[in-house]
């Protein structure tokens, strides 16, 4: 079982993960994340663990918030369902004793909190100036918002079954949003308050089936009360108790009254920690709405369909209006926005961004699915760790001596990311000008995701075409392919059952620097253009011979067609990268994708954006790839 459900942010469940993680080292897992929180330091424990497993995929479902969000956002792919919560603020604890005491306190959670808002924002698309004010304002938002700003990487695809309501007490946070203490309501009344269940179905569906006039009861009497800033949980409490909407706003003006307040709350508003039309809510809604424009999904979300009517001009107008600037038009807007404030290059850029992005894993070429993907952390070189010797048990003399391997460093260097860029200016006439302007920025996206693909097919090949055809020279002086590498192909010959046999045969015969047998398993034929047909006939032929018990290949194996291969007649043998050390490419952390940068045009005036990435490739083992040169 590769999934875990994550729940409370405990001791116990901690273990419980590092065990799971350690389980399934090398292995694709899930974690399947329903939790308000609990110990920060455990949390970032937590994150610190599944950083390290390396590929997590964490799907939050129902809440994430609090400590639980370090885990998430620490996952290799971050996955938000689209009726889920996330929330991030600032670390707090109980404390008592002296002034001393509790200045050291206040100066150790002030400590983490900025540790925390570094890590959000190495994460995420935000800067820790950004990250620190959202925490500290207890920030609650819908997973369209966290996509946008990176907190997550995508929304669940449509269908998927919601969680259960993770049961907690709302009293602890001090902006818990309406919807959820509507939602905590239902639990209740659902006979859902039994912890174990709830944490039994972490993962489950758990739709609460109530008609349409009580959700909009439910609904009015948390407005009230929010708007009202009266404690959470009496929300909660009316609607259990059946009040009507009328009922529950003569109980809030009687608080009101006993507090000393002469008069009712003002017009209600549901807000989640901030409100939609506050500044960094209004910056997400912009930029979902402007990547729509500029990259359109089969399914927006409703935020992003609304914000996408907002012209270019209709944004710098808007920044402007948040900023407390009056242009006098859409030239004067565009203008001020640009100069006067921070936001509105800020939206473009995380726009293109988010539409390079779009448009950059559509068009990911298949070559990449050959290729081993290792993050680094930095530019620093370095090397594949390795075993002093073969891992193979030995018997145990009388002696009672155990052989112990050691891990050290191997003689193949890794890829290390090198910098690429590509700018692009765009005037302030044509920002004023939405259709010039869109037209503009969508010939911007389109040309940044053929560059960036055309880089990256670019990087992969490069290492198989070094040498004339031989590929990259390895650490022993020698290219990949060569017949001390056992490899390739003494004579060049046309693909048919019989030369994917040889093929196979020396994949299955390699043997580790340790002199151990890795039986290498063919995975994938890797041709150029030409051989494309041939191969496809020669696959379903394979295929057809599949009995009950045997297949020549073990399976069907994996077409890969590469169009920058330069030899119309050479084709490869490859074992899955996942299982196989091989060709691999490496990216810095959390930049498995180009990302725009932005700054007012120094030239020209208007606007200059570049394209920027970190990117190599390169062989790390010879033994997983297989040469015929064709004939």
């Amino acid at each position: 079982m590769t999934t875990f459900a994550y729940s409370h942010v405990t001791q116990d469940q901690s273990r419980a993960l590092a065990d799971f993680l350690e389980a399934h080292a090398g292995q694709a897992v899930t974690l399947i994340i329903n939790s308000p929180g609990g110990a920060a330091m455990i949390g970032a424990a937590d994150a610190a663990a599944v950083e390290a497993h390396g590929d997590v995929t964490a799907i939050g479902r129902g809440i994430v918030a609090s400590a639980a969000t370090l885990p998430f956002i620490a996952a290799r792919l971050r996955v938000l369902h689209p009726a889920a919560l996330f929330m991030i603020h600032n670390p707090s604890t109980d404390a008592s004793g002296t002034a001393a005491t509790l200045r050291g306190t206040a100066d150790a959670l002030d400590s983490i909190a900025a540790t925390y808002a570094e890590f959000y924002a190495r994460r995420a698309r935000v800067s820790r100036e950004q990250v620190a004010r959202m925490m500290s304002a207890e920030t609650w938002m819908p997973p369209a918002e966290a996509v946008a700003f990176g907190f997550a990487d995508r929304l669940e695809q449509a269908g998927k079954a919601a969680p259960a309501v993770a049961i907690f007490d709302p009293t602890k946070f001090r902006n818990t949003p309406p919807a959820l203490l509507v939602a905590l309501a239902q639990a209740k009344e659902n006979d859902m308050t039994d912890q174990t269940k709830i944490e039994a179905e972490t993962a489950a569906p758990a739709e609460v089936q109530m008609t349409t006039a009580e959700r909009t009861r439910a609904a009015k009497i948390a407005e009230i009360v929010a708007t009202a800033k009266l404690d959470p949980t009496l929300a909660a409490q009316l609607i259990s108790e059946g009040a009507t909407v009328e009922q529950a706003q003569a109980r809030v003006i009687e608080m009101w009254a006993a507090q000393g307040d002469n008069s009712a709350p003002t017009r209600p508003r549901i807000t989640q920690g901030h409100s939609f039309d506050a500044p960094d809510a209004m910056r997400a809604r912009m930029i979902a709405g402007l990547t729509e424009r500029l990259a359109p999904s089969k399914e927006p979300n409703a935020q992003a369909r609304d914000a996408a009517q907002m012209s270019i001009p209709d944004i710098a107008a808007a920044v402007c209006r948040m900023n407390g600037l009056r242009p006098f038009d859409q030239a004067d807007a565009v203008r001020m926005a640009m100069h006067s404030t921070g936001d509105f290059p800020v939206i473009l850029e995380n726009s293109l961004s988010n539409a390079v992005r779009r448009g950059f894993e559509q068009r990911r070429p298949d070559m990449v699915r050959a290729s081993h993907e290792i993050r680094r952390d930095d530019y620093r070189s370095g090397k594949a760790a390795v075993l002093s010797a073969s891992g193979k048990p030995r018997v145990v003399n009388e002696g009672g001596e155990v052989t112990f391997v050691t891990m050290s460093e191997g003689s193949e260097l890794l890829p290390t990311p090198r910098d690429v860029a590509s700018g692009f200016n765009i005037s302030n006439v044509a920002l004023t000008n939405d259709a010039a302007a869109l037209g503009i920025f969508s010939q911007i996206t389109t040309k940044m995701v053929q560059g960036a693909t055309e880089y990256l097919r670019d990087a992969l090949v490069a290492p198989l075409l070094a040498n004339g055809g031989a590929g990259a020279n390895m650490a022993d002086g020698q290219p990949v392919f060569h017949s001390t590498h056992g490899n390739v192909a003494t004579t060049g010959a046309a693909l048919s059952q019989a030369t994917l046999s040889t093929a196979r045969t020396a994949m299955r015969r390699q043997r580790g620097i340790n002199g151990e047998l890795l039986a290498v398993e063919p995975w994938a034929l890797l041709v150029p253009p030409e051989l494309e047909t041939a191969a496809q006939r020669l696959l379903t032929e394979i295929s057809a011979t599949k009995t009950d018990d045997a297949n020549p290949f073990g399976g069907r194996l994996e077409l890969i067609v590469e169009p920058a291969l330069t030899s119309a007649t050479a084709w490869y043998v490859i074992a899955d990268p996942g299982r196989f050390d091989g060709l691999a490419h490496a990216y810095l952390q959390g930049q498995s994708a180009p990302r725009v940068e932005s700054r007012q045009g120094w030239t020209t005036l208007g606007m200059e954006f570049r394209l920027v990435w970190a990117f190599d490739a390169r062989f790390i083992a010879s033994a997983s790839w297989y040469r015929n040169p064709g004939a």
